[in-house]
């Protein structure tokens, strides 16, 4: 039975929007210095926004992506 299960996840997770292209910085993807928003890795000066586009990723388990997100508490 676990290798069936096993077996037909990769079916589920075919349009989960995690196999999208990763775009490329001030082409594909703004850049923007606003707070919360995705910056390019300064050490590395790659071209590609890794990770840019795992918002709009279905999540695996959850009902939503924010489901548990932190909220921000004031003193």
């Amino acid at each position: 039975m676990g290798r069936r299960a096993a077996a037909a996840i990769p079916a589920l997770r075919a349009n989960d929007g995690n196999y999208e292209h990763e775009p490329v910085v001030g082409e594909d993807y703004p850049v923007s210095n606003a707070p919360g928003s995705w910056r390019p890795d300064p050490v590395s000066r790659s071209p590609i926004a890794l990770g840019a586009w795992w918002p709009r990723v279905r999540p695996f388990v959850l009902q939503s992506g924010d489901q548990f997100r932190c909220r921000h508490h004031r003193r």
